[in-house]
C-alpha cells in the first residue's frame, strides 16, 4: 500500500538519490511527474556506468549490477542503467522539460558514473 504522503496534493520538489535506477522508468517516471504541481521540479540521480565499468544500454531494459558494501560484500541486484538520451525521452513523453543533465565521476579503485537530471513540469 503506497505511504500516505504520496496522496497529497501536487508537490514542488520530488528529490531521489540513487532510487530511479531500482523501479521500471516507464512505470515510475509517468507517475512522479503527475505528482508535481506545474512548475514543480523533479531531481534525480541515476547509475550511467557501473564499478565495472559496463555503460549504460539503450534499451529500457533492467540488467543485473553489484552493489558493493564496505568490508567487501556484493549484493547482486537488477538495475535500469540508462543511456542519457533515453532516460530523457522517458522524462520529456511524460511531459517533463529537462533542464539539465549533469555528470558525476568518481575515479579511483572502484570508478563509477552518475548523471543527475534536473527537470521541471510546465
Amino acid at each position: 500500500m503506497p505511504c500516505s504522503i504520496w496522496r497529497a496534493n501536487p508537490y514542488d520538489l520530488i528529490y531521489a538519490v540513487s532510487v530511479f535506477p531500482f523501479v521500471d522508468p516507464a512505470r515510475l517516471i509517468p507517475a512522479v511527474v503527475q505528482k508535481l504541481r506545474p512548475r514543480g521540479r523533479l531531481v534525480f540521480s541515476a547509475l550511467h556506468t557501473s564499478v565495472t565499468g559496463h555503460g549504460p544500454e539503450t534499451d529500457v531494459v533492467a540488467r543485473r549490477e553489484l552493489i558493493r558494501l564496505a568490508g567487501g560484500v556484493e549484493i547482486p541486484t537488477d538495475m535500469y542503467v540508462l543511456d542519457s538520451p533515453v532516460r530523457t525521452g522517458l522524462l520529456t513523453g511524460a511531459g517533463l522539460v529537462v533542464d539539465e543533465v549533469l555528470t558525476l565521476d568518481h575515479e579511483g579503485e572502484a570508478p563509477v558514473s552518475f548523471r543527475v537530471f534536473i527537470g521541471h513540469r510546465p
